[in-house]
């Protein structure tokens, strides 16, 4: 993010913030991550759970999901965040950024907090001044912020995310793309947010990033070989330590694009769908409200 800290991609990031997984390692597959299949006599979609940011040498698609792919005509992402321009972005993205009337980041979080937002800055080799440049800023960004850092720092790269990597494929091979949100729309998933729950999201993220690596290469592990019961045991853990987050960022999020593949589901063609791997399983997914329509859902 080129913001207060130096970034380099600030429009992946937005694809990081709405992340609900940021996780990832080396890979070595059996069965290849999770792939679903809705399809009438008119229609075929295929429902596909990503991991926005990974390693170069990550590898995912398995030839099951390369045909899938190939076949359809169109492709659904979460948000246009490869066509906008850093510019763009930050002028999206500033009104919700910074706290109101000169509030500062340590009036509103814990000592304990700000202890280990201490910790992660020095963690990431930034200087003792860092900590004056983030006081002005929401909690919400901070933690987005220094959560994609120490990604970047472990080798993770925003460019390697499967997302991105399909919105290009798409885009060579010519077909129509499609998003179930607006920029603006995902980036006030967090800009109004209530004070507390942005604290609390905050209180529970810096301690995962400081002590919970181990806990992120057991979930990509999970996603990598279609383990879905395991990777829902972990998500619904860790998103129950904020239940008014996941019901704004999973559950919400998930019924409306429930109501958008029904609408999808009513023409003719073929659909590549593919979101946030959280949003696929566990408590709230979008299969479950798929399902609660009325469609049959089919893991290939």
């Amino acid at each position: 993010m080129k913001i207060i800290l130096e970034y380099s991609s600030m429009k992946k990031t937005l694809s990081l913030i709405l992340l609900t997984f940021i996780f990832s390692s080396t890979v070595c597959f059996a069965k290849g991550p999770a792939l679903w299949k809705i399809s009438d006599e008119n229609s075929e979609v295929w429902l596909f759970g990503t991991i926005h940011i990974l390693k170069p040498e990550t590898l995912w698609q398995t030839d099951k999901i390369k045909h899938a792919f190939e076949q359809a005509d169109t492709v659904y992402l979460e948000a246009p965040t490869e066509e906008i321009t850093q510019e763009e972005m930050f002028k999206v993205m500033l009104p919700y950024i910074q706290n109101p009337n000169g509030v500062m980041l340590s009036s509103l979080i814990s000592k304990e907090a700000y202890e280990d937002l201490k910790v992660a800055v020095e963690g990431l080799g930034m200087p003792s001044s860092a900590l004056a440049s983030l006081e002005p800023m929401r909690p919400w960004f901070v933690a987005v912020n220094l959560s994609v850092q120490h990604l970047v720092a472990n080798g993770y790269d925003p460019e390697s995310g499967v997302d991105g990597i399909l919105y290009t494929q798409a885009k060579q091979s010519g077909k129509t793309l499609r998003y179930f949100e607006t920029i603006e729309q995902q980036i006030r998933f967090f800009g109004t947010m209530s004070a507390n729950e942005e604290v609390a999201m905050f209180e529970a993220g810096i301690p995962d990033l400081l002590e919970n690596q181990s806990m992120l290469d057991e979930i990509i592990k999970n996603w990598q070989r279609g383990d879905v019961e395991a990777v829902a045991k972990t998500l619904n853990e860790e998103m129950d330590k904020t239940p008014t987050l996941k019901e704004r960022l999973l559950v919400n999020r998930n019924q409306d694009w429930a109501k958008q593949i029904a609408k999808i589901m009513k023409g003719s063609g073929k659909t590549f769908i593919a979101v946030g791997s959280g949003h696929l399983a566990g408590e709230g997914s979008l299969q479950a409200f798929l399902t609660a329509k009325g469609f049959e859902i089919k893991r290939l």
